[in-house]
């Protein structure tokens, strides 16, 4: 029998300790002068930094926002990587 594959990349223990994970979610009313539009949205996102060293890291986050008015079908995604270098 084949040892199954992994389309994963696998972190040794040691490399668990240079990566940063976090989720995070709001709630968001916004109200127009002048008019009596309200906007409700919802975002639920999660993010992940890996530091490569002190100065460098590289992150990725993801991020959905969606309408809660009634009869909206507003939705939007948000990607995000990058590198960071600090001094």
């Amino acid at each position: 029998m084949n040892a199954p594959s992994c389309a994963f990349p696998v972190l040794t223990e040691g490399a668990w300790r240079y990566l940063v994970l976090g989720v995070h979610g709001s709630y968001e009313v916004a109200d127009f002068v002048g008019d009596n539009q309200i906007d409700r949205r919802t975002k639920v996102g999660t993010t992940g930094q890996y530091y490569f060293n002190p100065t460098m890291s590289f992150y990725a986050s993801y991020e959905h926002t969606t309408s809660t008015d009634p009869g909206s079908d507003f939705n939007e995604d948000e990607f995000w990587v990058g590198l960071k270098f600090r001094r």
